[in-house]
């Protein structure tokens, strides 16, 4: 994060794998990001003050491209129906839904 004013830099996430997508909350006290952690992508928050990261989302599939709704919900991509849907999950991690259904695609 870079302070404008000052020019100071701060490193919010430390993490072995990538951590990338960065979307701040309406509010701009949290960003949700994607994590890569235990061989798999899904979704996080972080408060910026505190630094304090919590883990949405845990599902096999991976889970990518958030970012935050007018309504405070994280909007974001997933391959868990085995199709890129689209899902809503609040920063709490609660109440996840799709948005859309989409039917697989078979491969030839």
């Amino acid at each position: 994060m870079l302070d404008i004013a000052t020019g100071d830099t701060r490193q919010l996430t430390t993490n072995e794998n990538d951590d990338w997508s960065p979307s701040w909350s309406p509010t701009s006290d949290q960003i949700a990001f994607v994590g890569n952690r235990e061989e798999n992508n899904d979704i996080f928050i972080i408060d910026v003050a505190s630094g304090e990261i919590t883990r949405l989302t845990t599902h096999d599939g991976d889970d990518i491209n958030p970012s935050w709704g007018g309504d405070n919900r994280i909007y974001f991509n997933s391959n868990r129906s085995d199709a890129w849907e689209i899902y809503a999950i609040d920063p709490d991690g609660s109440n996840m839904v799709r948005i859309t259904t989409i039917e697989p695609v078979e491969q030839p």
